[in-house]
């Protein structure tokens, strides 16, 4: 029978307020009908002899077909069987963490880690939320520890990349996306991250080669494009940076990104004030980041 205890965890991964717990002090960012749940959606079906092995073999058969708030009704269910089951807690974790409920993804997380302080799949996942809530010191840690248990783990390494770069570490950054490249070499993301690194430690012609080889797998990745388009202003290439930037955004937009750079990268007033009256111009309706742009170019130089 499941006890107070569980049920509360079981409300709280599950997404479901418990304001006399909790103060409502936050909200998933993802709603649930609760009557799409396989509980409510087919009482027939509903059985209190579900075992556990059956429970998290459904949860990971929803997970595979992508069907992720029935995998977490089936894994928060296993918790209602055994309240500390490992499985259920990292996919819990991962589910949440997939759809943003960063709150929930590191409670679920931290719950793992607590059950088995050595398990990899729960120190990687728990760093990367912690990552993303912006707590670096708290993520580095569960990072270091996700590889020293696996030194194959290519998150863990992206992830620690981007702190260092955050850092001004760039070469450790590099050497991390690089280990995590040696796992997963076609991860046009992860080229794009080594290229942006390599770029801020001045090694452009290095960078664009990066950025070339995650469009090359990627022929239309935004952030690869935006970073060459980023590059190739650098050298001082109008017409290539603006086709880089004109491939992910439209003509008037990308004047103003080739404006910003040449105002804050370049130190070259009258180009940027070129780039943003000809972005002005081009824009069907009021240009707002242009005209901001144009009038933060005025104070600076008067």
């Amino acid at each position: 029978m499941m006890n107070f205890r569980s049920s509360i965890a079981r409300c709280i991964l599950m997404g479901v307020s418990v304001c006399w717990l909790t103060g409502c002090a936050s909200s998933p960012k993802s709603t649930r009908d609760v009557s799409d749940l396989p509980e409510t959606r087919n009482e027939a079906e509903k059985t209190h002899a579900e075992d556990l092995p059956t429970l998290i073999s459904r949860g990971e058969a929803s997970l595979k077909l992508g069907k992720d708030d029935e995998a977490l009704y089936y894994f928060i269910k296993a918790l209602d069987v055994q309240p500390n089951n490992l499985k259920a807690l990292v996919n819990i974790g991962a589910i949440h963490q997939k759809q943003g409920n960063d709150d929930l993804a590191e409670l679920a997380y931290r719950l793992a880690v607590k059950q088995s302080p050595r398990n990899v799949d729960a120190l990687e996942g728990l760093g990367l939320v912690q990552m993303r809530r912006n707590l670096p010191q708290e993520a580095r840690q569960q990072l270091d520890a996700a590889l020293k248990l696996d030194r194959r783990r290519w998150r863990a390494h992206n992830g620690l990349g981007l702190l260092d770069d955050q850092a001004g570490d760039h070469r450790s950054a590099q050497k991390h996306y690089r280990a995590a490249l040696q796992v997963d070499p076609k991860n046009s993301p992860l080229l794009v991250n080594l290229g942006y690194s390599l770029y801020l430690s001045g090694d452009w012609q290095a960078a664009m080669q990066q950025f070339d080889d995650a469009l090359g797998i990627r022929p239309g990745l935004e952030s690869a494009l935006l970073n060459k388009g980023l590059v190739l202003a650098r050298q001082g290439q109008e017409t290539p940076a603006l086709k880089a930037f004109g491939k992910v955004l439209g003509e008037a937009d990308a004047w103003n990104n080739l404006g910003y750079i040449y105002m804050t990268q370049h130190g070259e007033p009258d180009r940027a004030r070129r780039c943003f009256e000809r972005a002005i111009a081009l824009s069907p309706t009021y240009h707002v980041q242009a005209n901001e742009n144009l009038k933060r170019l005025n104070a600076m130089q008067n």
